[in-house]
């Protein structure tokens, strides 16, 4: 089925769209995202640091490495911790993220 571009360019379907996100931004419970960035962020970074260090110590042990190229000189060991480390901020912005949805969706309570 194909999409009509002329509805989805329409100057009504475009003020509804922005009346649902509107809506949603009023709501949103920002205090939540306020006071607890930091700490999902943190929570995220450190877990996946932990996780991605241990896939790659079980990796190196293997015959034939799986997620992480096999660590023979120092400049493969810096690629493989910038892996780690990119890999774990990426995990933190995840984290992020879903802190995000969760203040869209909850309300805030006086």
């Amino acid at each position: 089925m194909p999409i009509n571009l002329e509805i989805l360019l329409s100057k009504k379907y475009l003020i509804n769209v922005f009346k649902i996100y509107y809506i949603s931004y009023k709501k949103m419970n920002i205090k939540l995202l306020k006071n607890n960035w930091r700490k999902y962020y943190k929570r995220g970074f450190i877990t996946g640091l932990v996780v991605l260090c241990f896939l790659c110590f079980v990796d190196q042990t293997l015959q034939f490495t799986i997620f992480f190229n096999k660590i023979t000189n120092l400049g493969m060991f810096m690629i493989t911790l910038s892996y780690i480390f990119f890999g774990a901020v990426f995990c933190g912005l995840l984290s992020l993220i879903i802190l995000i949805i969760m203040s869209l969706v909850t309300t805030f309570k006086n």
